[in-house]
């Protein structure tokens, strides 16, 4: 029998996969899972998630900002602006607003799994990883 040669590990590739910004099922065509429960606010998030999906990253980022403006501590509109910030490679920032979104949101998944996604973008694998798993505990 010869002796087959081990193998490395193959490399993590980086990935372009676009963060998660739809229901937690990740399907665009499913309603929005969000922690606002003000009728105005949520108005405004569907406006901006809309624009969101459809790559108007600018004028989601407006809508998002003004939502703030009005409600500082609003972890939808933080969160969506940090993943707006990871779309554009701003991954420090990104983290930084979802981090601020759960400290004032109870545990929600679709924003552990965002954090996720930043952190594995900056090569931050063990936080990435902690994040996962608290977004699949939270949401098996």
């Amino acid at each position: 029998m010869a002796k087959s040669k081990a193998r490395a590990p193959a490399p993590i590739a980086k990935h372009n996969r676009t963060p998660v910004i739809v229901s937690t099922n990740g399907h665009s065509n499913e309603p929005i899972n969000v922690i606002t429960r003000d009728k105005a606010t949520g108005r405004r998030l569907e406006r901006a998630l809309t624009h969101h999906r459809e790559n108007r990253l600018a004028d989601a980022e407006q809508i998002y900002r003004d939502i703030l403006s009005k409600q500082p501590d609003n972890p939808d509109a933080l969160h969506f602006l940090g993943v707006i910030a990871h779309q554009t490679n701003r991954h420090q920032i990104a983290i930084d607003y979802m981090l601020k979104a759960l400290e004032l949101a109870p545990p929600f998944a679709p924003i552990y799994h965002n954090l996720g996604m930043a952190y594995y973008a900056l090569g931050r694998i063990t936080m990435a990883k902690n994040a996962f798993a608290k977004a699949i505990e939270i949401e098996p």
